[in-house]
């Protein structure tokens, strides 16, 4: 009995010591290269305040790399986005089309997790403005969409301020959207509220490294029509 019970105790400091690296080390600050992830079904455009409105829509296959360090996981992530006004609606036919002024802001809230350190965070992973951007539909028949890359500004969350990595002050932020409707129906214009179905996936990444932007985003694009063609 005696036996059993020490290879019990010994079970459980164990345990208890695996929780303890991912709940109590601190996470060896890095640079952030680039960051991705998929946005779920969520409300886009509020056309009673004109202007983007994604309340809170889950992420998916969200993962960072960092300069020099291992990358990062988000187990649990959630995306914000308001405050980005409508500029012109540019509609034209059956395309959709309009063009956003800055001021907005884009938040990531969630858990990030460092494989490489074996360490975790849980809050505010990166807050920011926006830049302005235009958006532009590409397919009527699918209700296809991209957002043109807009400056990011950081101004705060974990993986910002150090806590998690250092990022580049100034960032890229784009978006391709997949299944975009407006009422139920097709999308037609920016004249009701606008919704995107099946997911909006972004990139974020650092304007000094215009190669990593497009490296980035091709990559977002061909995950993106896989999906379409799934």
């Amino acid at each position: 009995m005696r036996g059993t019970q020490a290879k019990r105790e010994v079970i459980c400091l164990l345990a208890a010591g695996v929780v303890g690296l991912f709940a109590v080390q601190p996470v060896a600050a890095a640079q952030m290269d680039a960051m991705f992830g998929d946005m779920q079904s969520s409300f886009l455009y509020d056309s009673s305040g004109q202007e983007v409105s994604i309340p809170g829509a889950a992420v998916i296959n969200a993962a960072a790399t960092r300069i020099s360090a291992a990358a990062l996981a988000f187990p649990s992530l959630t995306a914000t986005w308001s405050g980005s006004p409508l500029i012109t609606d540019t509609s034209v036919g059956t395309l959709a089309s309009a063009d956003f002024g800055p001021g907005g802001t884009f938040t990531l809230t969630g858990t990030v997790l460092d494989l490489g350190n074996f360490s975790s965070f849980t809050g505010v992973l990166l807050t920011g403005t926006v830049g302005s951007f235009s958006i532009q539909e590409q397919s009527q028949a699918d209700n296809f969409i991209d957002i043109s890359t807009a400056t990011y500004t950081p101004t705060g969350g974990a993986l910002f301020d150090g806590t998690v990595s250092t990022t580049f002050p100034v960032l890229g932020l784009g978006f391709t959207g997949v299944q975009v409707m407006q009422n139920g129906g097709a999308l037609q214009n920016f004249q009701s509220d606008i919704q995107f179905v099946e997911k909006l996936a972004f990139g974020i990444a650092g304007i000094p490294e215009p190669s990593t932007m497009l490296l980035l985003f091709g990559a977002s694009a061909a995950l993106v029509g896989r999906r379409r063609r799934s």
